[in-house]
């Protein structure tokens, strides 16, 4: 039986507007240090933060691996010290790896120093930590302390960047700060996290821990990869007027998908037990559905506002087509949930499904070549749509198989 007690339809709204509102100071927050970044460094050097700041984004996906791994078995029995200690020997592995991995990021991002590189590889252990001490408050379902603790670590890393930008205004300055909030921001969260426990060790999926993070962090790799590679697309293809406007469209597709970002995180103790699971994960569609038809509801009647308040006029060429790119964020968002379903199964069907649709994706777009924002928009759009279907068969077919009703 789950650790964690059922949570009242009441509370699960309380708790959703509390997560939803850290997450969107967490963003903004990062939004922020680029802005001021951005202006107080220069091109030159920003641009450097923004490639370091993109590795980071790319080696959280192992902690939101871990977050997941950890709130599912929180969430089923197991003990939340045992599950930490997962997350110490992840954060090892992945910290010595990146740390073997310096030479190939100066040598990429074309580093004056190893410097901003070092400081960079330091920042990726505590993230990690950070995520399993997230995931047992996720899997405790005590979302009042899981919202302070998004907050309290994008107030570490991304205030400890804003201190390191205004002390040392430099990539390694700016670097040294993320890495140094970050780790202060997974020692203020213990207190968070600790409490006496009663729970054992329990595990449904005879999976070991580390082979389900693996598999939950290839998942969640290959849809990170889905949900980002637009924009790549769009450099390679497009002539550069149009990938300006492609990017613009992009911001309002990154909106509709975050809008409703809350829902996974709420959902997925209840998505491990299965006696909750069929109800949650309706629940969920339908909060999802209906923030994806609102989004994209505005974008169509208001197009030419919403670019306005996003762009500006100089983009007013896209004002017609950009709840397209709401609609595109909105079916990822639906994905996302479903992807989130499986992993609260520990399946891993939703590994083959990701891989398979991306590569159909890329193939797409090397048949298509598309040259224009309505043109990419949608094959990504296609590729999202897909995702969803396949996402649903699966859901059916394996929910089938663990005796859940549809």
């Amino acid at each position: 039986m789950p650790a964690a007690a059922a949570v009242p339809r009441s509370g699960l709204l309380t708790g959703a507007g509390w997560v939803t509102a850290a997450m969107t100071a967490a963003n903004l927050l990062g939004y922020a240090l680029n802005l001021l970044a951005s202006r107080r460094l220069g091109p030159s050097d920003f641009g450097v933060v923004a490639a370091l700041l993109g590795v980071v984004v790319v080696a959280n996906v192992a902690a939101l691996a871990v977050q997941a791994v950890v709130a599912r078995r929180v969430s089923s029995g197991e003990s939340s010290h045992r599950v930490l200690g997962l997350a110490v020997r992840t954060a090892v592995v992945v910290g010595v790896v990146s740390l073997a991995a310096i030479p190939a990021m100066v040598l990429l991002l074309h580093l004056r120093t190893p410097a901003a590189a070092v400081w960079t590889v330091l920042v990726i252990a505590p993230l990690i930590l950070i995520g399993a001490q997230l995931g047992v408050l996720q899997g405790r379902e005590q979302f009042g302390r899981l919202s302070v603790g998004y907050v309290v670590a994008a107030a570490g890393k991304v205030g400890g960047g804003l201190v390191g930008l205004a002390l040392v205004p430099s990539p390694s300055g700016v670097m040294a700060g993320t890495a140094i909030g970050a780790i202060v921001a997974w020692l203020g969260l213990i207190p968070l996290v600790t409490r006496p426990e009663t729970s054992v060790p329990h595990d449904a999926t005879g999976l070991s821990a580390g082979a389900e993070v693996l598999r939950a962090g290839q998942a969640l790799f290959a849809f990170f990869l889905m949900t980002n590679l637009d924009l790549l697309v769009a450099r390679h293809y497009l002539r550069a007027h149009e990938a300006g406007l492609y990017a613009v469209g992009a911001v309002v597709s990154k909106g509709a998908f975050w809008l409703p970002s809350a829902v996974p995180v709420l959902l997925l103790p209840k998505l491990v037990d299965r006696h909750r699971r069929a109800a949650g994960l309706r629940t969920g569609l339908l909060a999802v559905a209906a923030a994806g038809t609102i989004a994209t509801g505005v974008c169509a009647a208001a197009g030419r506002l919403v670019i306005a308040l996003v762009g500006g006029s100089a983009y007013d060429a896209l004002a017609g087509t950009v709840w397209l790119f709401a609609l595109c964020g909105s079916l990822f968002a639906v994905a996302q949930l479903l992807l989130y379903s499986r992993l609260a199964r520990a399946d891993h069907a939703a590994s083959l499904v990701l891989w398979t649709v991306l590569g159909a994706y890329l193939l797409a777009v090397v048949v298509t070549r598309p040259d224009s924002p309505l043109e990419l928009v949608l094959v990504a759009m296609s590729a999202a749509g897909a995702l969803v279907a396949a996402g649903f068969a699966v859901e059916a077919t394996r929910g089938a198989r663990d005796g859940e009703s549809a």
